[in-house]
């Protein structure tokens, strides 16, 4: 790996560590290359040294004489480019923000870093209102798929913001998430289908999802990773000493639990 100092026309001056070890920056020899020369795994190339003579490396990892070639200074930039980030990437703990289109602010990538810690990402995340749980939520969603750990995922949000959500998990994270309301729920389960097993990125209303035969066909569909939005309708209260009582979001909830590896409640009521 190199550090690209500067493009001048067809000559990219660029920075390499001496010998195959990482070592201080105060060490590092500088070396002027031409676009043209070969560089990185399976390329060669001309160093100059000191800005004294010069060494020639044969291919990394190459006995047949492969290289890569570029034609301008443009073309070394992107080959240079995707190195490093295939670099990066080998070596960053969370994998999945490199893959979102936003950047991420400092409190929410904290927030996925310690729910990715944990053994089951399950958490509830009750952040202010305009302080991003929606992000928050796609941001450990495409982290837990990076790593392999989701392929099937739900929303359950009220109705209201079905679209919201649709809209911020494919404009934002590229994941095609699918609204599952009664007319779609009616056709995917012609057949004695269960229409919440037909489609793996699925989004569904609170008031859908709360309907007891609904309610029973999402449990059996089984879900590796699960979100609540709006949670506080998620709830348990006594009524009288003795007595208690709990929504159907609360019941759902406590079906899917054993069933569900991650499992996020957002709300931004106490």
């Amino acid at each position: 790996m190199g550090v690209v100092l500067s493009l001048d026309g067809e000559v990219a001056e660029v920075m390499f560590p001496e010998g195959e070890e990482w070592i201080n920056v105060i060490d590092l020899v500088p070396a002027r290359l031409s676009p043209t020369d070969e560089l990185f795994e399976h390329c060669s190339a001309s160093f100059a040294e000191d800005n004294e003579g010069s060494e020639d490396r044969p291919p990394a990892g190459s006995d047949d004489g492969d290289s890569v070639k570029w034609d301008n200074a443009s073309e070394f930039g992107l080959f240079q480019q995707a190195n490093f980030l295939r670099h990066v990437l080998r070596f960053d703990p969370l994998a999945g923000l490199t893959n979102a289109r936003i950047e991420p602010k400092p409190h929410q990538v904290s927030i996925v870093r310690t729910i990715i810690r944990k053994r089951q990402a399950r958490m509830i995340l009750a952040d202010e209102v305009g302080l991003g749980k929606t992000i928050e939520a796609g941001l450990v969603l495409k982290e837990l798929r990076a790593r392999g750990l989701v392929e099937r995922a739900l929303v359950i949000c009220p109705a209201s913001l079905q679209m919201q959500w649709q809209s911020e998990l494919l404009t934002k994270f590229n994941e095609p998430f699918e609204i599952i309301n009664g007319p779609t729920a009616r056709y995917l389960g012609q057949g004695g289908n269960n229409p919440f097993s037909q489609r793996d990125l699925v989004i569904c209303s609170l008031p859908l999802a709360s309907k007891d035969n609904r309610a029973e066909q999402i449990i059996e569909a089984g879900w590796d990773f699960v979100v609540f939005d709006e949670a506080h309708r998620v709830r348990r209260w006594l009524p009288s000493p003795g007595r208690s009582k709990t929504t159907k979001a609360y019941e759902l909830a406590e079906l899917l639990e054993p069933h569900t590896p991650a499992l996020l409640m957002l709300t931004a009521t106490p």
